[in-house]
């Protein structure tokens, strides 16, 4: 059987600049992860000891959509991207509704208000991470970043902003 690339550097990019790898260095090792290992990594990733996940909605993107905001037009974006941005903002609304009601709290996450959640995390070295996400280039990899200081930090759901309705 062909040497795999390592679990935890395939499905998460961001714990290449995190210091995570401290905190269960075998899940990060060229083997594959020891299920003890995922097990500790998943249970500081939870927000607190509740079996029950807290009604709170999650989103990231690189400027916020201001999602509560329906009159907000986005300032002196040409009209292309102003269309694109309007898609995005009630791609979350409706991801929003589709709750009925049920949603405690939304967060809407810039990448400011990232970089600030992150140096929170003083657990996991959050300048470095916080670092780290200032210097990434890739959308996606700064949103893996950030939602997994969003679930930390508040728990609930995660859901990209180009998702479907």
């Amino acid at each position: 059987q062909p040497r795999a690339i390592p679990f935890m550097r395939r499905h998460f990019p961001w714990a290449l600049v995190a210091g995570l790898a401290s905190q269960c260095p075998a899940a990060f090792s060229q083997e594959a992860p020891e299920v003890e290992d995922l097990a500790l990594l998943t249970t500081r990733a939870r927000a607190g000891n509740s079996p029950k996940i807290p009604a709170i909605v999650h989103f990231n993107y690189k400027i916020n959509l201001h999602i509560d905001d329906d009159s907000y037009d986005f300032g002196d974006v040409s009209t292309d991207d102003k269309d694109f941005l309007q898609v995005l903002k009630k791609n979350c609304k409706h991801t929003v509704d589709t709750f009925g009601g049920d949603v405690d709290k939304v967060y809407f996450y810039d990448d400011r208000d990232c970089e600030d959640e992150l140096r929170k995390l003083s657990d996991f070295d959050g300048d470095k991470l916080a670092d780290g996400f200032g210097r990434f280039q890739n959308g996606r990899f700064k949103s893996d970043l950030c939602r997994l200081a969003q679930l930390y930090t508040y728990g609930g759901y995660y859901f990209d902003t180009d998702i479907l309705p």
